[in-house]
């Protein structure tokens, strides 16, 4: 197997993960010719900190099923085995030390991004260290576009996480929003109830 040469990164909470986040990484995978996606749960996500979210086992064991069915997506411990806050600045900085030289980085993100991004910690610093991407619906009005991100048109699925975790408690189906192994996964814990 050749080494990667063209490295997508797509963080999150992940709880759970869905066909948004799938649908987001495939489409831009393809669209960048990546050669690997690393999905990137979070540890403490910094912008959720009040946010309760299952442990962080357990959401990683959901993004290791949920993208079992995708040959180029693998799941990333980074930031769960560095516990406390993960920002992305720290992230992308362990990635580039640990990345052979000439290994293009590419931060995958969605449109909810955009409303977040001037909060970031550290946010020049992550447009710098890596090829900042996020993937857009067509017709999708975004202002402003901080210097150094890039636009990708997507067929972007509609899927929001507090969504699933509502229709679970009330019993209701998500075969549309996710993997059944995920759903399968989280009904054997009784998560969401």
């Amino acid at each position: 197997m050749s080494p990667v040469k063209r490295l997508g990164v797509l963080g999150g909470t992940f709880s759970p993960i869905h066909f948004g986040h799938l649908s987001l990484a495939d489409q831009l995978s393809k669209a960048l010719k990546l050669d690997e996606v690393l999905f990137m749960p979070a540890f403490i996500p910094p912008l959720k900190k009040d946010l309760e979210v299952l442990p962080p086992e357990h959401r990683v064991a959901m993004v290791e099923l949920g993208v079992q069915a995708y040959p180029k997506f693998r799941v990333s411990r980074l930031e769960i085995d560095a516990k406390g806050v993960s920002y992305t600045v720290h992230t992308l900085r362990r990635l580039r030390e640990e990345l052979p030289a000439g290994t293009e980085l590419f931060f995958l993100a969605g449109t909810d991004v955009l409303r977040s991004l001037d909060r970031w910690y550290r946010r020049e610093e992550v447009l710098s260290l890596a090829q900042f991407v996020v993937g857009i619906r067509p017709g999708f009005e975004a202002e402003p576009i901080p210097s150094g991100v890039r636009l990708v048109e997507i067929e972007a699925k509609r899927v929001s996480s507090t969504e699933i975790r509502t229709r679970i408690a009330k019993g209701e189906s998500t075969e549309t929003l996710i993997p059944q192994v995920v759903r399968d996964y989280i009904d054997r814990n009784g998560f969401y109830r």
